[in-house]
């Protein structure tokens, strides 16, 4: 859905996307078929997409990678778009997901335990970009049509931080926000918003970007869980430089500190499509 924001208040200026039609749901459709969970693990599908080469030649095929996706995946209008239903099976068979065309074309479904071939990283990449192209020819349309100078993302799929990045560097957006807790969960905060809004008409909704206000830990509690534990700790003199020698010997680093944050891991993507607000 896109709208416009002014005032406190949204008119809705298209709204004509519908299931079985999402951006999410194809995401996730091709995150099983790749081997992972649905609605889960979309953010490793991000992650191999740079790996793969949308542009190389199908195995067996004259097409690319991203030539078929451009099929599956198309531009109907300037706001509008089809997931080609015969690519397809989330809408007429639970827990399929992908039709037998699909694994015609592209070859069986990969287990997880299979070996994670550059077929996999180039279906991967192919997804990607038709994605981000997709949803920057809208946004494009849209800066263009309306002259807004902020865009708002909201939707599981604003959560995909490789497209955001492009929005901001082809949109033209002077800032972008993207709702922190942009699946289902920000469902809970609309509702607040509006019920608020229907009660105290004239309320002005403050900026306010601070979403690390969740529970929060001392070193104290810290140091308690760790004995309880049983693991065996240390506590470095300079944490800094300590952190740094272990990245540069290949260490993998988990940096905990402050509150938690709204919202799942900022490289997360949700299985939904998403909604876009602009304000002037």
């Amino acid at each position: 859905m896109f709208g416009i924001g002014d005032k406190g208040a949204i008119s809705v200026l298209h709204d004509a996307n519908f299931y079985p039609n999402s951006l999410g749901l194809l995401y996730s459709a091709i995150t099983y078929y790749l081997g992972w969970k649905h609605h889960c693990d979309e953010g490793i599908i991000m992650g191999l997409a740079p790996f793969g080469n949308s542009d190389a030649t199908i195995p067996g095929r004259e097409e690319t990678y991203y030539e078929v996706f451009s099929e599956i995946l198309q531009n109907t209008g300037p706001l509008d778009y089809l997931v080609e239903p015969s690519w397809i099976a989330y809408h007429k068979v639970r827990d399929v997901w992908i039709s037998d065309k699909f694994k015609e074309v592209f070859g069986p479904k990969r287990d997880w335990k299979d070996p994670l071939e550059q077929h996999h990283k180039n279906i991967a990449a192919a997804l990607q970009d038709r994605l981000e192209d997709v949803v920057l020819k809208q946004l494009v349309y849209l800066k263009k049509e309306y002259d807004c100078k902020y865009l708002a993302i909201a939707g599981g799929v604003g959560l995909n931080c490789s497209m955001n990045g492009k929005i901001l560097a082809k949109a033209g957006f002077e800032e972008i926000f993207v709702q922190p807790a942009s699946g289902d969960a920000g469902g809970a905060i609309g509702a607040c918003y509006v019920i608020h809004k229907q009660c105290q008409p004239d309320a002005v909704f403050g900026k306010d970007h601070n979403f690390y206000l969740g529970s929060r830990f001392g070193d104290a509690e810290i140091a308690e869980a760790l004995r309880k534990s049983g693991l065996a700790y240390t506590k470095p003199n300079n944490l800094s430089e300590e952190t740094a020698r272990c990245l540069a010997n290949g260490h993998i680093v988990g940096w905990f500190q402050g509150g938690r944050s709204l919202g799942p891991a900022p490289w997360a993507i949700a299985p939904f499509s998403a909604s876009r607000f602009l304000r002037k």
